[in-house]
């Protein structure tokens, strides 16, 4: 007889190993902080990146008032300006990617957990099943 727990738990793992365990078996090749730590250095390069193009993009808007600055020898205030905003715009950016990376590591590492103890509880149903099977069986020929 076939019990509906038993087949909700087998369903529940197809649709898990069939839909997301890769992502999470790569998130699990990590430690925690490392898992965050290098996704921040992607964060940092592509923030950076980010940054020089918006940066580009508004001496090229603004190449008339920069061209004028030049000469007006304030060019490096502006520049310290900008430094600051590169950096209050990295840290931002680098706190964002740490709530994001370590929230999916941790949700991760919880479907894995689950997955686990999923498995497990399967095992030990199939274990059942074949002991009840045996003394069923026994009890016949007997």
């Amino acid at each position: 007889m076939l019990k509906q727990d038993r087949i909700r738990t087998m369903t529940r793992l197809a649709i898990y190993e069939e839909e997301q365990i890769s992502r999470d078996e790569r998130v699990n090749g990590y430690f925690g902080n490392d898992y965050v730590f290098s996704q921040m250095v992607g964060s940092f390069i592509s923030g950076t990146i980010a940054f020089g193009i918006v940066f580009a993009v508004y001496c090229g808007y603004h190449f008339d008032a920069m061209f004028l600055r030049l000469f007006d020898n304030s060019i490096l205030e502006i520049l310290k300006q900008w430094v600051r905003y590169y950096a209050v715009f990295i840290a931002g950016f680098c706190a964002l990617t740490f709530v994001i990376y370590r929230g999916r590591f941790r949700r991760a590492q919880g479907r894995l957990k689950k997955y686990r103890r999923d498995l497990e509880y399967m095992a030990e149903e199939y274990e059942l099943y074949d002991k009840q099977k045996e003394s069923g069986a026994t009890e016949e020929t007997a």
